[in-house]
């Protein structure tokens, strides 16, 4: 596990610059640094040892030096790999699962990629055809930002790394943001920058000196079709899926853990993972003070129940003004998903006594875990039985009576499988005051939603909503999170349901397997059910983040409610400082409205540490210190207009 960063240039030898590409990512590879420079490539890695301990450093190269890895991620099936490649000739020099890389490479080429089992962002220097060869994960489980010059491209796990290396110019996209509000995540290829990307999941680029070309290697929608087996062949199937997904995540020289919530998913993989090692198997929970649901119990009596190691830890307010500018520095991207605060906390705690952490990320987007995978109405329900003419007509009138009500009866009046209707059951704003909240150009709301609702290859209710949050919700949000959270503190995250096999599989099962109306995950039950208590299988969903409501009203959280009154994206042009006053200034907006106010004042703070003008440092320091600081340099900074 690593962070990698990497200059191709040309035209130039720019490989003074990759020093401070490295050193903006030390805390997701603290234990080693590798450079490889030749010719128009600069490329290098942080390591955070977990394979091969002591042969594994990076770069690494083939047997005559040819070709070059740097790589993060993890190859879960490196040991199989190993074997087929030494049965035909190669020869290796290190243990470690990055060596399986250079020598597929030289076998198949850019085509092995379908041969992994794991999660990735690694790049291949080819010393005699001068072509760099850059590869991201099916799932999106390792991050990699792109950025394309005149000359060539920079690459690297974390944006910052780009930002750091004084190659590009930090300039903010409007749309970004813009799309930002709307899911309080920055969807698909599109960073906070312009000029910089994401590499899509499944995606590789291979870039020569007359040409770069970005490729799709793998599609989700190819496994579509729904499958010809039985539900007891499904069940016996996930199983055996699931079980071995697990014995090649606690493939490890370190000790491994697991994040356990006390909900179905990460007790599922607990229960499996103490059944498939002889050592005591630790396991980390998280809980709120202040909050109407505890899932503690839950946790301890699944740990109980499978004989771990339990720790645990809960988070308060005054845990998110301690910790926030540090954790939003580690995002690299406005997220806001309040969950990044518990997952930090609980990765530090897990970190204290492993380096690898299991996680039941991934079963709700495959298996049916949230409530918008079914044909709910919501809350005018009770309207959808009149003609879509009369709804028509009654919009404006609902409209008038209460901003958001307009834009909700659209998807009454389109039909249930709608992308609205979907979209709606995701966001958690209002659109009316989106509008007029954001200062430049909207475009259209929901955008993203819209085109992978339509690119969808089946028509599998159910499965067309898995299969959209799977190429947004999941990689760009979840995963996200995640991942930057747990390399903030030098720990791996393995996501044993993000197994390909396991992917592919539950995606080609039809959706009423999954859930029907009244019930979730209903095929995963029948497959895993009985590995975990009843009341596991049987507890109501709960979400894995603090109770941003009842927390906003709270005086701990005022000096956050404080960015959005002097608000730096209101004076740059971005946001509307009078529609930002009266969020912020009456209660029962903290309360209507806490979630967005909350993902908000999280873009604000971002800007702050982002900002342009700025040298992207983090910001080692509770909040209160950090607007304190920021008023005091605000005053030097010039300001920026919407580009």
């Amino acid at each position: 596990m690593c962070g990698i960063a990497g200059i191709l240039d040309w035209n130039t030898d720019q490989s003074t610059s990759l020093n401070s590409m490295l050193n903006a990512i030390v805390h997701r590879g603290p234990d080693d640094q590798g450079v490889f420079n030749s010719g128009p490539i600069s490329m290098g890695m942080r390591r955070l040892s977990i394979i091969d301990l002591h042969g594994g450093q990076q770069p690494i190269f083939n047997e005559d030096g040819s070709v070059v890895v740097v790589f993060n991620g993890e190859i879960f099936n490196y040991v199989e790999l190993r074997a087929e490649l030494e049965g035909k000739g190669h020869k290796f020099s290190t243990s470690s699962d990055t060596e399986v890389l250079v020598h597929l490479y030289e076998e198949e080429g850019t085509e092995f990629l379908s041969k992994l089992n794991g999660m990735f962002g690694f790049a291949i220097w080819d010393l005699n055809k001068r072509q760099l060869f850059i590869a991201r994960d099916r799932m999106g489980i390792k991050p990699m930002y792109i950025s394309k010059t005149d000359s060539g491209l920079l690459f690297g796990s974390e944006l910052k790394s780009l930002l750091r290396s004084g190659l590009i110019e930090a300039k903010i996209d409007p749309t970004a943001i813009f799309e930002y509000l709307v899911h309080f995540y920055i969807p698909g290829k599109r960073s906070p920058f312009l000029g910089v990307e994401k590499l899509l999941p499944g995606h590789y680029i291979l870039a020569t000196e007359q040409s770069t070309e970005i490729k799709q290697w793998w599609n989700l929608g190819d496994y579509s079709a729904t499958r010809d087996v039985t539900r007891a062949e499904a069940t016996a199937k996930i199983k055996e899926l699931f079980e071995d997904s697990i014995r090649l995540r606690m493939r490890s020289d370190v000790p491994v853990g697991a994040f356990l919530s006390g909900g179905l998913d990460s007790s599922l993989v607990t229960a499996v993972a103490t059944k498939q090692t002889d050592l005591k198997f630790s396991t980390f929970s998280v809980g709120f003070s202040n909050s109407e649901f505890d899932e503690l119990p839950y946790a301890r009596a699944v740990s109980e129940h499978c004989d771990s190691e339990h720790h645990e830890i809960r988070v308060s307010p005054s845990d998110a003004m301690e910790h926030f500018p540090n954790l939003i520095w580690h995002m690299d991207e406005p997220c806001g998903d309040a969950a990044i605060l518990p997952t930090y906390l609980v990765s530090q705690l897990a970190a204290s006594k492993v380096k690898v952490a299991l996680s039941g990320i991934g079963a709700d987007e495959f298996f049916g875990g949230y409530h918008r995978y079914h044909q709910s109405l919501g809350k005018l329900n009770q309207l959808s039985v009149l003609p879509p003419a009369l709804l028509k007509v009654l919009r404006p009138v609902l409209a008038a009576v209460k901003d958001d009500w307009g834009y909700r009866m659209d998807r009454l009046i389109e039909p249930p499988q709608s992308w609205i209707n979907h979209l709606e059951q995701t966001h958690r704003y209002d659109p009316e005051r989106l509008k007029n909240i954001f200062k430049g150009d909207s475009g259209e709301i929901g955008r993203h939603t819209r085109e992978l609702f339509n690119q969808y290859p089946g028509g599998d209710y159910v499965n067309q909503r898995m299969y959209v949050d799977a190429h947004s919700y999941l990689p760009d949000q979840i995963l996200a999170v995640t991942d930057r959270m747990s390399m903030a503190v030098s720990l791996e995250a393995r996501a044993p349901f993000l197994d390909y096999r396991l992917v592919e599989y539950a995606t080609s099962l039809p959706g009423d397997w999954k859930v029907d109306g009244t019930e979730w995950k209903i095929i995963l039950k029948d497959a895993l059910g009985d590995l975990v208590p009843e009341r596991t299988v049987n507890r109501p969903k709960w979400g894995f983040a603090p109770p941003i409501k009842s927390w906003m009203n709270s005086s701990q959280l005022d000096a956050f409610l404080s960015l959005l009154r002097e608000s730096k994206l209101a004076e740059d042009g971005y946001l509307e400082k009078s529609e930002l006053d009266a969020l912020v200034s009456d209660p029962n907006q903290l309360s209507l409205y806490g979630e967005w106010i909350w993902a908000i004042a999280v873009l604000e703070l971002w800007y702050r540490i982002y900002h342009p003008d700025g040298d992207f440092s983090r910001p080692d320091m509770p909040l209160v210190e950090f607007i304190d600081r920021d008023r005091s340099q605000h005053s030097h900074r010039p300001e920026k207009a919407i580009a």
